[in-house]
């Protein structure tokens, strides 16, 4: 245990900071961000039924040489305004391509653009670290091997505390900041990385199931069948119709839960030939009833919907509510709260412990010394 605890935490300790570091900083980002941009992205009046076509004409001429890709809200708030997310500049002809590079905020009561900002801000490059180390795919899955490290490297630590603490419990649970240098490091790293191994532990595990990297996640899905709809592949084509209105896609998937609110909607592209629209209850709680709807972009055909009522207990645990977890939202602010505390003991961990190694290292060698 003391070899793997050591291992791990000196070749992956310093990922394991910045993961802390990074995930401290993304607890609040949606409300921070919507903070210091709430001109652009805070409105006077909810509307239940936004006129999505009418915001995308008003876009669409004003930046005739992109392609509207999607609209993302955050969902924290009624009176947001609506992002569209857009595509860089391109030519007739040019090849398609499917990454937003700018991102231009609308009112859905005037239709107005409130104004526009690169879509890499700095709190989504920080997210891209976090979530993909900046390599969508493959980042995501080096992502979650390594929190299969903090894993073992918790359980470690913890077994070890346990053997060296489990006769003095009361002395051993208590937090000193005061004294020699060596001794306040020894105990922030050993006591506060006690205080929060729980959450680590839960940290590790629901970011390696955010990153989709179990197989057993499919396993799962097959042993306790999800009650959803079937997916419904459209006919096939010569030549693509012209997609139906998004105020069309927007009224089908409010029609199954008409007080949501529309947070997401993915307009077709080649290729995509389908609405995506996901939504946030307005009673009940997104993190657990957050529901999405996939038509086809032609007939509006709904051909996959997403509705935790309608999964069994396991899918809702492990394919729903695991990122709602991961960032804490799951259990509202105190969660929030508990994860900013878990991330800054998590990232004071690599160096307090590589301080200790140093330390123990040093005095080893000079002792070999004298002996020799």
């Amino acid at each position: 245990m003391a070899w793997l605890h050591k291992t791990i935490g000196l070749i992956f300790g310093a990922w394991l900071m910045l993961m802390g570091l990074t995930g401290t900083i993304l607890a609040f980002y949606p409300e921070i961000d919507s903070m210091l941009n709430a001109r652009e992205m805070r409105v006077a009046q909810f509307e239940q039924h936004p006129d999505i076509d009418a915001m995308s004409m008003v876009v669409a001429a004003a930046y005739p040489s992109r392609t509207i890709l999607s609209i993302e809200r955050y969902g924290i708030s009624d009176l947001e305004s609506f992002p569209f997310l857009l595509t860089e500049p391109h030519a007739p002809g040019a090849i398609f391509s499917p990454e937003p590079r700018l991102e231009v905020f609308v009112d859905p009561t005037s239709h107005a653009i409130l104004g526009q900002r690169a879509y890499w801000t700095w709190f989504r490059l920080i997210r891209s670290f976090h979530m993909e180390l900046l390599f969508p795919g493959l980042g995501e899955r080096i992502v979650g091997v390594l929190g299969i490290f903090l894993l073992v490297t918790v359980v470690a630590g913890t077994t070890m505390w346990w053997r060296q603490s489990k006769k003095r419990l009361g002395k051993a649970l208590k937090l000193r900041l005061k004294g020699p240098r060596p001794m306040m490091y020894r105990n922030i790293h050993t006591v506060g990385g006690i205080y929060v191994a729980l959450f680590l532990l839960v940290q590790g595990v629901s970011g390696a199931l955010a990153a989709n990297l179990f197989p057993a996640q499919m396993a799962i899905a097959a042993m306790f069948a999800p009650k959803q709809s079937a997916p419904i592949s459209p006919p096939p084509s010569a030549a693509p119709p012209k997609p139906m209105a998004a105020n069309r896609a927007r009224d089908i998937a409010i029609a199954h839960h008409p007080d949501s609110a529309i947070i997401q909607v993915q307009f077709p592209a080649p290729g995509f030939n389908l609405y995506s629209v996901r939504l946030f209850p307005r009673d009940q709680p997104k993190t657990q009833f957050t529901r999405q709807y996939m038509m086809d972009a032609t007939s509006g055909t709904i051909v996959m919907d997403f509705d935790p009522a309608n999964q069994g207990a396991f899918q809702k645990f492990f394919g729903a509510w695991m990122i709602w977890i991961h960032n804490g939202r799951f259990f509202g602010v105190i969660g929030q709260v508990i994860l900013i505390a878990a991330g800054t003991m998590l990232a004071l961990l690599f160096p307090t412990g590589a301080y200790m190694w140093l330390r123990k290292r040093k005095f080893g060698q000079k002792r070999t010394k004298v002996a020799a």
